[in-house]
């Protein structure tokens, strides 16, 4: 834009500005490559973050085994009905519990969830699925690892599944079901070694259930907001509560805030530096462009010649250093994300696209804001002050005697000529090796060895299901020990006991128990709690011995409230064999140890 009367100088600023930069090229290619990096630093750290919370959260979900956000055990249709009304709650799926299988305990159930809750929350978290969702009556779905832990070992869609299960009054039924459909779930890990053979919409309606839970997505972008309006709304009784899923309680809070504190340092160091080389840049030019101005250039017109060389170095940097941040992005880094995901994770086009689009904005922002300064400076300058012009401040300099080192010297007196610019830029460097640092270690840290040894503590197991104790030999471990690549073999001894149920001292770890299973025992009477009241006693970790006494056992440290020490249990054996033992303390179980019935693991000598 000209004013009225004024000459239309932009051919002459032009190509003023393009011969200026052809005159620095090695100066300028400096802050190009600084604006590159900073703009593919920003581009990695911005997509990958949120490729990795995204991967993250999904891998929590698949742990948990659904995508819900909130679930609410046994509602009543008053309930029902003022959920369907809810402006908080969507995508709402049922799931009811009918009984355990016979020989696992409470680890294996049979349940039946409808279509909605399949295709919204579970579809989506399971690979590998083969078949269908089950229809007629005689027909199951189940996971593969279930499957195997029920002996078959090769299914098929069509197979028969003969299944006997206790349901809620402890009465056993046997029934043969036809394997609709089968896929890979990894929630059993989470759990304990738990889950459920699905049944069809058929029988479960000709069958009394035990429990009922529904799984609810939260309307809104506030989740914690909408959960307690929902509670609100549906006016919970006693025993039901509404919690956030883990998955979403984080939030990847944690991540986001490393990522940000990344970008920061980046942005931070960015702008130290293209400040501190810009500013030096423009100083030594000073005369040049005092020239300018002596000849008739107005302020307008410095900076309009600035201002173009910024805008071409910034197209350059960005435009390159964006392009491949995208192609690191969603080509290079993806592939190690998703072999530490399993190969599952989908990268999303429009969240790299975001994420290079944003850092361009951020490094364009950061080299206006490092340049704003220097060209006002510059375009304010009387042209006498061009002349007079000197890049330091005068310092007073004490000459230390017996310094002899003229080098030192010399350099120490350079350094301190500008002292406000030699401060920045060590301060940019030292935020430059922060950032490489952080960014380094954060990727060190994505580590599946890590992520695997958090679930399982070994590489192989072996099992002696027969309930002999006999199998797994002395001889058979001598032999396992022999063999290449075994660095340490640890024999976990258990045993099957029954707990004698005291209604004193059980009933939190009875709601607790409820809260994890989803089974209601309430329709439980004193025989069936007595029947189902078993578990397995382990031997006590090799770190906790030495410590121990006749007569105690040792619970994990989650039930120090439910259980205080000192507790007196009655532990059955076999018709023979009943221990009187009390609780001597708590220690830290592994989570991979197969549970039992109802009743709690102990650890004993």
């Amino acid at each position: 834009m000209t004013w009225p009367f004024e000459n239309d100088t932009s051919v002459a600023v032009k190509t003023f500005a393009v011969r200026s930069l052809k005159a620095n090229r090695k100066k300028n290619s400096l802050v190009v490559a600084a604006v590159l990096i900073i703009t593919f630093l920003l581009t990695l750290v911005l997509s990958a973050g949120n490729i990795f919370v995204s991967a993250q959260r999904k891998e929590s979900l698949r742990l948990i085994g659904t995508t819900a956000e909130t679930t609410l055990s046994n509602p009543t249709e008053e309930q029902k009905e003022l959920l369907r009304r809810s402006k908080s709650a969507k995508n709402v799926g049922m799931e009811l519990y009918f009984g355990t299988i016979q020989d696992t305990g409470n680890r294996i159930g049979v349940s039946y969830i409808d279509l909605a809750e399949w295709e919204w929350h579970r579809f989506p978290l399971v690979r590998n699925f083969v078949g269908q969702f089950p229809e007629k009556e005689n027909e199951i779905m189940a996971a593969l690892w279930l499957l195997e832990n029920i002996g078959m070992k090769e299914p098929e869609p069509g197979m028969v599944v003969s299944v006997t299960y206790f349901d809620k009054d402890n009465a056993s039924h046997s029934q043969e079901f036809i394997l609709s459909g089968y896929f890979e779930d990894s929630s059993y890990i989470r759990s304990g070694g738990r889950g459920n053979l699905y049944v069809s919409p058929v029988f479960a309606m000709s069958t009394d259930k035990m429990s009922e839970t529904l799984y609810i997505d939260l309307a809104g972008s506030n989740k914690e907001d909408a959960l307690q309006q929902l509670a609100a709304e549906l006016r919970l009784q006693s025993g039901q509560s509404l919690t956030l899923s883990p998955a979403y309680e984080s939030a990847g809070k944690a991540s986001w805030l490393t990522i940000g504190f990344l970008a920061a340092i980046i942005v931070l160091s960015g702008y130290l530096f293209i400040y501190s080389f810009f500013y030096f840049s423009v100083s030594k030019d000073v005369r040049m462009y005092g020239e300018l101005i002596t000849i008739g250039a107005t302020k307008k017109q410095i900076k309009r010649i600035m201002y173009y060389q910024i805008r071409r170095l910034l197209i350059r940097g960005t435009l390159i250093g964006g392009t491949a941040g995208f192609i690191g992005a969603y080509v290079i880094l993806p592939y190690f994300i998703n072999i530490f995901f399993d190969g599952q994770i989908n990268i999303g086009l429009v969240s790299v696209i975001v994420g290079t689009v944003v850092s361009i904005a951020l490094s364009s922002l950061v080299v206006y804001i490092s340049c704003n300064k220097p060209v006002k400076m510059l375009a304010a300058m009387q042209p006498i002050n061009t002349i007079r012009y000197e890049n330091f401040s005068n310092i007073k300099y004490t000459k230390v005697p017996g310094v002899k080192s003229y080098v030192l010297d010399m350099a120490w007196r350079n350094l301190c000529r500008r002292r406000k610019n030699a401060i920045m830029l060590i301060v940019s460097f030292t935020l430059g090796c922060t950032a490489f640092l952080a960014i380094s270690l954060f990727y060190e840290s994505i580590d599946p060895k890590q992520y695997v040894d958090s679930y399982y503590q070994y590489d192989i197991e072996i099992t002696d299901e027969s309930g002999e104790g006999t199998t797994i030999t002395k001889n058979i471990l001598t032999q396992i020990n022999g063999l290449s690549g075994i660095e340490k073999i640890d024999v976990v001894e258990r045993q099957r006991v029954f707990i004698e149920y005291d209604e004193d001292i059980f009933p939190k770890y009875l709601m607790d128990f409820q809260r994890k299973t989803k089974l209601d025992v309430s329709s439980f009477d004193q025989g069936a709690l007595s029947e189902q009241f078993w578990s397995y006693a382990y031997s006590l970790p090799d770190k906790y011995t030495g410590h121990e006494e006749p007569g105690t056992v040792y619970l994990s440290e989650e039930y120090a409230e439910m259980l205080p020490i000192g507790t007196e249990l009655s532990i059955k054996v076999s018709q023979d064999m009943v221990y009187m033992v009390h609780i001597a303390g708590y220690i830290d179980v592994e989570d991979s140890l197969p549970a039992g019935g109802m009743a709690l693991t102990i650890c004993a000598v």
